[in-house]
């Protein structure tokens, strides 16, 4: 038996309190059994020692069930707990959505495309020799399981993926320059996809720390970190658009999104243009083709894009890079151009009001979400604000229909 897991948890605040009543209650029956021989002290004393055990028990079971990865409920050891408790409380937007399954890891005020740099070292460490021994040990496993699609997917050249190694503030240029590195799909459907296992408990326990800091403190990450943005798309006539996730998906099916995923392509890749003829990354296609990608629209232009910085959800320890999409058309313009490229995703609309959304998010709402909708959709409100009256005026109004519903 774990001692020092057994010491970690709550249980063992129960076996101290069992350990101090027990003798109290030896000496205040003492008096009733000192003429019924050893026998009954036997008795007296096996009783306990019997509660002892099986509380033993029963905290060991718990203990390993409080600790169990699942896909409805994540949960981590105690250190790793508080580590996102911070991190989301430390986020004005998850704490006034009381959100635990999303973060922001960084937060900028709405940075143009043109000042970001986007660098990509072809010749940097592969992601394949900086794996961890429980990240190697759980490819294995998985490679295991899935031999055919792991000899398919291991096929693939390196290049068509990109990953996020780094945000660095270039104080020369005044920009910020996000590093990137070639990777392959197969990291991030084996390991990052299913991080919230139990299966990889071990490895999700190794880098949790190294997850939630590796963007502030410069650290090389550890998990494969496929680059992906997560895009609100908000029509003229201020409506944010919404799609149905499918329900054959692992993470979160059937909810509604407040956005569009969408991972950047290397230069391998054929299908999918996110980098130039130069052979380096294009925040400006990467944005451009996505909404295209999503609605068929293809008339976005660059400057209706602003970037609000990186998130990370709990269940995968993803980051995401947070863009909102200001369209010049209309809201009906934009869904009747169809989906061309989607897996027959249900799309639709909301109203970007403070009571039209307050309402949609609410906990009791008719309405399923995932995590980062939550906080891009609250996002999207607030930077419609004209000045800080305003902002905290649609705050105050969210907040209010938020939780009327709760």
């Amino acid at each position: 038996m774990n001692i020092l897991r057994i010491l970690r948890s709550y249980w063992f605040t129960y076996l101290v309190i069992l350990a101090l009543v027990t003798p109290l209650t030896w000496f205040s029956i003492k008096k009733y059994i000192s003429g019924y021989g050893l026998m009954a002290y036997f008795v007296l004393i096996a009783i306990p020692a019997i509660i002892v055990a099986v509380t033993l028990v029963v905290t060991r079971y718990l203990c390993k069930r409080r600790t169990e990865l699942t896909t409805t409920n994540p949960v981590d050891n105690r250190y790793n707990r508080r580590l996102w408790s911070k991190a989301s409380k430390n986020c004005k937007l998850t704490s006034w959505l009381r959100e635990r399954e999303a973060t922001m890891l960084l937060r900028w005020p709405g940075i143009s495309l043109d000042d970001i740099i986007t660098s990509y070292d072809t010749k940097c460490r592969r992601y394949n020799t900086v794996m961890t021994p429980s990240a190697q040990a759980a490819l294995d496993a998985w490679k295991s399981e899935n031999p055919k699609i792991f000899q398919d997917l291991d096929k693939e050249p390196w290049g068509l993926q990109v990953r996020l190694e780094r945000v660095q503030f270039d104080h020369r240029e005044h920009k910020y320059t996000i590093g990137l590195s070639p990777i392959k799909y197969l990291y991030y459907l084996s390991l990052q996809a299913r991080l919230w296992d139990s299966n990889l408990a071990n490895l999700r326990k190794e880098v949790f720390w190294n997850a939630m800091s590796f963007l502030t403190e410069g650290f090389t990450p550890l998990l494969p970190n496929h680059f992906a943005l997560h895009m609100a798309i908000v029509s003229q006539d201020k409506k944010l658009l919404i799609r149905k996730r499918p329900d054959d998906t692992k993470l979160y099916p059937g909810v509604w999104e407040a956005s569009i995923g969408e991972f950047m392509h290397g230069p391998e890749h054929q299908h999918y243009t996110h980098f130039n003829s130069d052979l380096k990354p294009d925040l400006r296609m990467f944005c451009i083709n996505a909404v295209a990608e999503e609605t068929n629209y293809k008339k976005a232009v660059s400057s209706e894009f602003l970037v609000y910085g990186f998130g990370i959800e709990y269940r995968t320890l993803a980051p995401k890079m947070y863009v909102i999409y200001q369209s010049s058309e209309m809201m009906e313009y934009l869904l009747s151009q169809g989906q061309p490229d989607d897996r027959g995703k249900e799309l639709s609309s909301i109203e970007l009001t403070p009571r039209s959304l307050g309402e949609a998010l609410s906990p009791s709402s008719d309405y399923l979400w995932s995590p980062s909708s939550k906080i891009i959709s609250l996002l999207a409100l607030l930077e419609s604000a004209v000045n800080n009256r305003d902002r905290k005026s649609l705050k105050d109004d969210f907040m209010m229909s938020y939780g009327a519903k709760v």
